[in-house]
């Protein structure tokens, strides 16, 4: 695997990180309360009150002056779960706004946006992460093989894959995909309750950073940020 970082925060599955998604209501008080717990703050733009590019990019700055650590940028597409209906236009002006801000972008790999969003990230030394969500089911192996493969072809750094699953054996076939994987750059979970042993063990098939939540879950499965971080501190304890 190549070397990765987002900002200054080096990427490692021996070293697993933690990102916890943050809104727009309290930037100083929530960057407080996570520090020293969270690796990456993402920033979930399509859940903030307002949307327009100067709230945005204000909510940006005020998270960067509180000391927050690296940040990634995420205009989810309502497709795979974003919570605004915004055109890709707007979509598109929301990354084009925060680019210069922000340490990764992360956008759909499904996305009409796609390919705009991470040459964006290429542009401003952003890190471009290629997402892709599946709330209903585990897809086969020869679909997740298929996500590399045009994550690859849009050269993004970073392929992150989160996928439901019902049964531990829904687990146990993402877990072989990351293992298949884990030099190419690669962040996987498994949601729901079932895969939530994978948010704490997954980087030890090479994922590189998994996901908590501060004061209200973004994601089915995910836990609390402080019970992650002493999770992590059990498992994988830092030198």
């Amino acid at each position: 695997m190549h070397d990765l970082s987002i900002g200054s925060l080096p990427l490692s599955g021996d070293a697993p990180r933690i990102a916890v998604p943050l809104f727009d209501d309290d930037p100083a008080g929530d960057v407080a309360a996570v520090r020293g717990l969270a690796d990456l703050i993402e920033l979930r733009i399509d859940c903030f009150a307002r949307l327009d590019p100067a709230h945005v990019v204000e909510v940006v700055r005020r998270t960067k002056e509180a000391g927050a650590p690296p940040i990634i940028a995420t205009v989810r597409w309502t497709a795979e779960g974003g919570k605004a209906p915004l055109a890709d236009a707007e979509r598109l002006a929301l990354y084009a706004a925060v680019a210069p801000m922000v340490d990764a972008l992360d956008v759909e790999l499904a996305s009409p946006i796609r390919d705009r969003v991470l040459a964006l990230a290429r542009a401003h030394a952003c890190t471009g992460i290629a997402s892709s969500h599946s709330f209903e089911r585990m897809p086969a192996f020869d679909e997740l093989e298929s996500l590399v493969d045009q994550a690859d072809e849009c050269h993004a750094p970073i392929l992150k894959v989160a996928a439901a699953a019902a049964t531990l054996a829904d687990v146990r076939r993402l877990l072989e995909f990351t293992l298949r994987h884990r030099d190419r750059g690669l962040v996987t979970i498994a949601l729901g309750q079932v895969g939530a042993l994978s948010r704490v063990f997954f980087p030890l098939a090479g994922s590189l950073f998994t996901f908590a939540h501060h004061r209200a879950a973004s994601g089915p499965g995910q836990l609390p940020l402080a019970e992650m971080h002493a999770a992590l501190g059990r498992y994988f304890p830092r030198a």
